[in-house]
């Protein structure tokens, strides 16, 4: 019989925040290739009135973040972009708690941590599509994008975050999500269950 166990979650505290007119998007992860973010900056470059929080360790492929930073400073989005590095929880979850949309445009994923943490806090989600994201969050306030094409992911995110209309049932549908995590007692309690 195999059994599957799923990490535990700390659960983030959840601040308010106040609503100003830019769009925040937020997504997390070491600064390596794996992880798309310069597909990402490609994808956001001519839209308006966002800010990209970008949170995870610069050090682990110093070429690749400079070359994020190039491209930023070059396409004039240094106002748009804001490099975290490795954060607190504190602080992670004030990021968590005003953005608007989590997007993950990694090339592959294990379970997907950072992106259950945005279903917990209940922020809609952009994300690639794979049967194991898939597994982790459900469907329900979740938009899945299955192609790396720039004009094909932008149009997503103008038709289903720009869009007021279209945002606001996505947000709404996020709350419908009730797809449950266990937290690190819970899994931890689960595993010495099975052994």
């Amino acid at each position: 019989k195999i059994s599957v166990v799923e990490p535990g979650i700390d659960r983030l505290k959840k601040y308010n925040f106040k609503k100003n007119n830019k769009i925040h998007f937020l997504t997390c992860g070491s600064i390596i290739s794996r992880k798309n973010y310069l597909f990402l900056l490609k994808v956001l470059k001519p839209l308006d009135n966002f800010i990209l929080d970008i949170v995870g360790d610069t050090s682990r492929d110093i070429s690749y973040y400079k070359n994020l930073k190039n491209f930023i400073t070059k396409n004039s989005m240094k106002r748009k972009i804001i490099f975290h590095g490795s954060i607190s929880d504190k602080k992670l979850a004030k990021l968590y708690s005003k953005t608007d949309c989590y997007i993950s445009v990694s090339k592959y994923e294990g379970f997907g941590m950072s992106l259950a943490n945005a279903l917990i806090i209940k922020k809609p989600i952009i994300t690639f599509f794979t049967q194991t994201i898939l597994n982790t969050l459900g469907k329900k306030g979740i938009v899945y994008f299955k192609k790396f094409e720039v004009n094909y992911l932008r149009n997503i995110i103008i038709n289903n975050i720009l869009n007021k209309k279209n945002y606001e049932k996505l947000n709404k549908n996020i709350y419908k999500n009730k797809r449950y995590f266990l937290t690190p007692h819970e899994s931890a309690k689960k595993f010495i269950k099975l052994i």
